[in-house]
């Protein structure tokens, strides 16, 4: 239980970190990179060896590492936007909707049992998280885009989400055999960073020299909270764990952490529609948990 609170707290930090970067002017991209690349290190440090096998191309993980890399550098860039352009509330919940693709890839091929409780708790789930932004969605989504370019990012956010949880619980279950392998994640991180390096040299609008102090600081910070979040929660599934059980708690554990956040240290008021979907999110979790 300790790995997936952990992975909560790392989780919700990603946004506050993010909130910041867009408060401060630091560079997305490059502070992104570089959390990659801090990724790697801190894998070496918790693994006790090199961070990345000497022959990780032969490893069974070597093509879903490096493919999922590009998921992680274009779903951690939006989820960057959507933070700054939506809230950290909003950005949250479009992440943690991913919970409706990667449950029900878990129910349909790891043939996890389907429980009327279960499926009570997903609907809730899903429901507390519409209710428990209801408010900031309406003040938030007042910028300068259109409302396609933000759909658009919305449902970006939302599909990449699910498509990592979905190929890493895969990975977990079936490719790493249950082990949280630190390898496997610090090629994946390792990827993701050489892709943004590779952006940022094509990319005539992209600047190397973007790499300045607030940058590098930033993405160290990013960095270690980011490989937190993955490393505890790739342990939890690993602990035996349903994919059903822990991504739904993960995900709605977050919007509450993301909630108390916002009260606790940026003063914003729950109304009784937010109050409402907090309630449901927290029967949720006993729905699907514990039931």
């Amino acid at each position: 239980m300790i790995y997936l609170v952990m992975s909560i707290l790392c989780s919700t930090l990603l946004g506050v970190i993010f909130s910041y970067f867009g408060k401060n002017r630091i560079k997305n991209l490059h502070a992104i990179i570089i959390n990659y690349f801090v990724c790697i290190i801190v894998g070496g440090l918790v693994n006790g060896d090199m961070p990345i096998a000497s022959n990780f191309w032969e490893k069974e993980y070597f093509f879903f590492a490096i493919g999922t890399g590009i998921l992680f550098i274009g779903g951690f860039n939006l989820v960057a936007i959507v933070t700054q352009k939506l809230g950290l509330t909003v950005a949250a919940i479009l992440q943690k909707m991913s919970i409706l693709l990667s449950v029900l890839f878990a129910f349909y091929c790891y043939n996890e049992i389907v429980t009327i409780p279960k499926i009570i708790g997903l609907v809730l789930a899903a429901i507390s998280i519409v209710l428990s932004s209801w408010q900031s969605s309406e003040k938030e989504t007042k910028t300068k885009d259109s409302w396609l370019v933000l759909t658009l990012l919305a449902l970006g956010t939302w599909g990449i989400a699910g498509c990592i949880e979905i190929v890493l619980q895969y990975c977990e279950l079936k490719v790493l055999d249950q082990s949280g392998d630190p390898q496997f994640l610090a090629l994946l991180f390792g990827s993701a960073g050489v892709y943004g390096m590779l952006f940022l040299l094509f990319n005539p609008k992209q600047k190397l020299s973007g790499f300045t102090r607030k940058e590098i600081v930033g993405g160290i910070i990013l960095g270690i909270v980011n490989f937190g979040s993955m490393y505890f929660l790739m342990r939890s599934l690993g602990n035996g764990w349903e994919g059903s059980v822990v991504f739904p708690i993960n995900n709605v554990g977050i919007i509450l952490a993301s909630a108390l956040i916002s009260v606790l240290f940026v003063g914003e008021k729950l109304n009784r529609i937010k109050i409402i979907g907090l309630l449901m999110a927290i029967l949720s979790i006993y729905c699907i948990a514990f039931l």
